[in-house]
């Protein structure tokens, strides 16, 4: 399994990670190769991909290192004009738990303002997020 993650297109890795976790089937093991993957093709991933990727290790408990934190972060910040409804949704997954939150204040702020951005453009609305 975990030869094939690296071999893997980020989209595919994301499907993985996705029904491992809401099929209740992610090991502590799997959760941290899953983990490196991301920071080896961190540069890679598209808006969808790092929301779905934050929703699972926030669903799962807020998971992961803070190395993983750091990518994931500086990821969504190079891309957040990219992030649209379904994938800013993803990225408010117990978003209201600010000390378990592993988003840093200034990512935080960035995704609240591009919700508000999509939100005054009406391109979705205010009980999406």
């Amino acid at each position: 399994m975990k030869g094939v993650l690296h071999q893997a297109k980020p989209k595919e890795i994301v499907s993985m990670l996705m029904a491992y976790t809401e099929n209740d089937k992610m090991t502590d093991d799997l959760l941290v190769h899953f983990e490196n993957v991301f920071k080896e093709k961190f540069e890679d991933v598209n808006a969808e991909d790092i929301s779905k990727y934050y929703y699972c290790f926030t669903k799962l408990g807020f998971k992961g290192e803070g190395s993983f934190y750091k990518y994931l972060q500086k990821s969504l910040t190079k891309l957040i004009d990219t992030f649209e409804g379904p994938h800013l949704r993803c990225m408010f997954c117990k978003f209201d738990e600010v000390e378990s939150s592993r988003l840093n204040t200034g990512v935080r702020g960035r995704l609240v303002d591009r919700a508000n951005e999509l939100i005054k453009h009406r391109k979705i609305s205010a009980y999406d997020v």
